[in-house]
């Protein structure tokens, strides 16, 4: 890639120049400049790859439900003869992943971006959209720590769930999805625990050599216990992490709405909202 490589969207009749990469895990986002000057990202799939075209397509039409500040935002595609591709409004900052880079995060910052997600996923769940994983790559925070996912490639329309064939990575699994079964929505309480787990530990829950051992120990293995490895965490911030992290999605807690109280609750120094009974089953929308 180099700087005088474009592409041009029939879409808008926009053209957009790729000036570099920004690599997430298992996929790579071009950084570009449109020709009315804004910087955005590049998401694309090769033409020839039907499948991989597919799953973009179906992320698009994902994303043109969704409109959230903790989300970037889909404000273009288009197709070329060598790729199908989504635009994506570029955030400020980093992903997690260069953060962790100089050691866990402190806990106040911790609950602060895990109450922006939780807001995020209360948003999605409204929308029918379940986003099955959030890897700490998929999430860039600014100096400021707001949050933003940029990559939903894994999630799941409630509608028609199984179009998306995206493997979601092992380290990031919950229990019901790594036995085989579909991910729900609360999956995605499971999901933020593990990524509020590793930012606060400095590493996710369970670590493995493959997927097969990774998958066991979301099922069956109890997670670490966060305040043996981070003496400093408020005990409510560990408890609210370790219910999202409950094996049995009941267990877990009723809705994000929920969740996103019992983080600023932990915050603020109130365990009532982390000590809560849980609630018998989630509901669908």
């Amino acid at each position: 890639m180099n700087g005088s490589e474009r592409l041009h969207s029939t879409l808008s009749g926009q053209r957009y120049t790729l000036v570099g990469t920004l690599p997430l895990g298992a996929i790579t986002l071009y950084e570009a400049v449109a020709t009315d000057g804004r910087p955005c990202w590049i998401k694309q799939a090769p033409g020839d790859n039907d499948a991989a075209v597919a799953r973009l397509r179906y992320e698009a039409i994902m994303r043109s439900k969704l409109r959230h500040p903790a989300l970037a935002h889909l404000i273009d595609r288009g197709r070329s003869r060598q790729c199908f591709f989504l635009v994506l409004e570029r955030a400020p900052g980093q992903p997690l992943t260069e953060s962790l880079r100089a050691g866990p995060l402190a806990p106040a910052r911790v609950a602060a971006i895990g109450q922006q997600l939780a807001g995020l996923l209360e948003y999605v769940h409204r929308c029918g959209i379940i986003l099955r994983t959030l890897p700490p790559w998929a999430v860039v925070v600014d100096a400021l720590d707001r949050a933003v996912v940029v990559d939903i490639g894994p999630a799941w329309d409630e509608v028609s769930p199984r179009r998306s064939t995206e493997l979601i990575p092992s380290a990031y699994i919950s229990p019901e999805e790594a036995g085989g079964s579909g991910a729900d929505r609360p999956s995605d309480m499971y999901a933020l625990g593990v990524l509020l787990f590793e930012l606060l530990a400095g590493r996710p829950p369970f670590e493995g050599t493959n997927r097969g051992e990774l998958a066991l120990k979301h099922m069956l293995t109890p997670p670490p216990d966060l305040r043996l490895l981070r003496p400093d965490a408020p005990p409510a911030l560990a408890e609210v992490i370790a219910r999202c992290l409950e094996k049995q999605p009941a267990n877990r807690y009723r809705d994000a709405a929920s969740l996103r109280a019992a983080l600023a609750a932990a915050q603020s120094g109130d365990t009532a909202w982390s000590r809560a009974a849980p609630a018998h089953a989630v509901q669908r929308r």
